[in-house]
């Protein structure tokens, strides 16, 4: 591949992981925003919904600031289960967002942070791989997209005499 397409690709790539990274500061702060005014409310798992691939989000009856019964269903879901029908669990909730309902999270790490964890972790890889990629490219490469250089291989590019 030549050098400019090269160049091209590591630029693109770059891009990628820096995109993700920024997914994953967005949503560390949504995430952060709502452990600042959160508000704990006691839940019960009422059901565990099965999810394609065989994993499992748990449902969750519980009661707001209010005494508004809600029913949080978790987006977040996990195989083995990680609740149980019946387990008490906790749920943060913003009681001053319209949509409290809605964006109302089981207290863990991964339900409450695990989206951030994801994005940052996923950029974080992609960037390593990418600048990792670019050092040996730019040392004369050890594999470059599959083809090895040996010392003393035929150039292709140049004749043999």
């Amino acid at each position: 591949m030549t050098g400019m397409k090269t160049t091209i690709l590591f630029k693109a790539f770059t891009l990628i992981g820096l995109g993700f990274l920024l997914a994953g500061a967005y949503f560390q702060q949504r995430a952060a925003d709502l452990v600042d005014v959160a508000e704990e409310a006691p839940g019960v798992v009422v059901a565990m919904e099965r999810r394609s691939g065989g994993s499992f989000s748990p449902i969750v009856k519980w009661t707001d600031h209010t005494g508004t019964k809600r029913t949080l269903y978790s987006s977040v879901s996990s195989r083995p289960p990680r609740f149980f029908e019946g387990e008490q669990v906790t749920v943060l909730f913003d009681p001053t967002d319209p949509k409290y309902p809605i964006n109302a999270r089981i207290k863990s790490t991964f339900e409450v942070w695990g989206a951030a964890l994801f994005f940052f972790g996923f950029g974080g890889f992609w960037l390593f791989v990418t600048f990792v990629s670019w050092y040996v490219w730019s040392k004369g490469g050890i594999v470059v997209f599959g083809e090895k250089n040996y010392p003393g291989r035929p150039d292709p590019d140049f004749p043999a005499e």
